[in-house]
């Protein structure tokens, strides 16, 4: 029962993270045209799931205010580039028939092969900075950018509500949005 538990509130963790967190592709736009306005938000792309997600077993939402200067964490996950030379390179270090069996990549040169390029890193990172966050920082594979805002500039961002939800079994508590979530066209791929 124990064990049960536990997984279960690893996979919802799992699940309610994939949920919130603000895993996105991004392909920004490359243009030297700075005639539009970066941080317009009048055109608006959904970018969540096609359907609406439910709460698994056991989980409720609180029907409990939540403070808007609470601090929560968004993660953007910006569009990889050149997955299918990743792909290949990976079936060549694992074939022993391959001249290139065992010569792995390391974590700095798999970053250089898929990171995004630097403009579209760099453009999403002012987009973001333009809602002062709490912090911001791009992980050490470019792929990423970690952010902390207060709730009620996710909101904004993201334009939803965010929510406590709770498992009475296990104790568990989450700051988390079900809903779907949009972003301005200029910062997903169309």
């Amino acid at each position: 029962r124990r064990v049960r538990g536990i997984i279960l509130m690893g996979l919802l963790s799992i699940a309610l993270s994939l949920l919130f967190v603000a895993a996105f592709a991004i392909e920004l736009p490359v243009t030297d045209d700075n005639s539009f306005d970066l941080y317009q938000d009048s055109s608006r792309v959904f970018v969540e799931l096609d359907r609406h997600p439910s709460l698994p077993k056991g989980w409720v939402v609180e029907n409990r205010f939540v403070d808007k200067k609470t601090p929560i964490t968004l993660t953007f996950a910006l569009k990889q580039r050149n997955l299918d030379v990743l792909n290949q390179n990976f079936w060549d270090v694992s074939d022993p028939k391959s001249p290139k069996y065992g010569q792995h990549r390391t974590l700095s040169e798999i970053a250089d092969l898929v990171a995004p390029v630097r403009s579209d890193i760099d453009f999403v990172m002012k987009w973001l900075e333009s809602f002062s966050p709490i912090s911001v920082h791009l992980t050490l594979s470019r792929d990423f950018i970690v952010t902390k805002f207060p709730v009620e500039t996710a909101e904004k961002i993201l334009q939803v509500s965010f929510s406590y939800f709770s498992h009475h079994e296990s104790g568990l508590r989450f700051l988390r949005s079900l809903e779907p979530y949009t972003l301005p066209v200029l910062c997903v791929d169309t």
